[in-house]
């Protein structure tokens, strides 16, 4: 065992050569590299990112050593936007360096999942978030509710004791039954989830008994 392999079993490093390692741990070797020093940015971002070296498996540990190494650049980068780190790495990467980072928020329930960004809320199905990670954020599909500069908080309180699917507001593009799962599952909004004559309704405890 070299001893840049025994460092690497500690924790990801930088500052690390491909040709310091046997032929049997390069098999394991992987790199966290952002290639280009430009993109989406609030200011320029000129200047390489430090390449973060680590094994497999250990991907949570090296986007935690590379936002360390990186910070100051990475806080320039407009996340909002396609950028240079998302073009570079796995979505899984991404993920984590966002929430290191802390541009990303999760809250995980028994059916859905609460991502957070800057002026920018997500619920998705927790089978499509995990499974199917490149689907998360399209609208299109089923699954995937996107809550523009608003939150689930302001939009329950925006709607009538007696709501509808219709009644959510337009902030709210996507799957909006799945929001209506998040309310049913999140333990801040009091409420009932209901289907009558097929469609979805949430009825808002107690306030929706006032109208009997």
């Amino acid at each position: 065992m070299t001893k840049p392999y025994e460092a690497l079993v500690e924790s990801p490093q930088s500052g690390m050569n491909r040709s310091q390692f046997s032929p049997e741990e390069r098999a394991e070797l992987r790199r966290l590299n952002v290639s280009g020093g430009e993109g989406s940015a609030r200011k320029s971002t000129s200047g390489k990112f430090t390449s973060i070296y680590y094994l497999e498996g250990d991907l949570r540990a090296a986007t935690a050593r590379f936002v360390v190494e990186n910070r100051q650049r990475l806080e320039k980068i407009d996340f909002s936007k396609s950028n240079v780190v998302h073009t570079s790495v796995s979505r899984e990467a991404y993920d984590w360096i966002l929430h290191w980072l802390g541009e990303r928020q999760l809250k995980i329930l028994d059916r859905v999942v609460h991502e957070s960004r800057t002026e920018i809320e997500w619920i998705i199905s927790q089978d499509k978030y995990f499974a199917a990670p490149n689907r998360r954020y399209n609208t299109e599909a089923t699954g995937s509710v996107k809550i523009e500069a608003s939150t689930p908080e302001a939009v329950f309180d925006q709607l009538p004791p007696r709501a509808t699917l219709e009644d959510i507001p337009n902030s709210v593009t996507g799957d909006r039954q799945w929001l209506m799962v998040y309310f049913d599952e999140h333990p801040d909004f009091n409420c009932i989830i209901r289907t009558v004559g097929g469609s979805v309704t949430i009825w808002k405890y107690p306030e929706c008994f006032s109208e009997t």
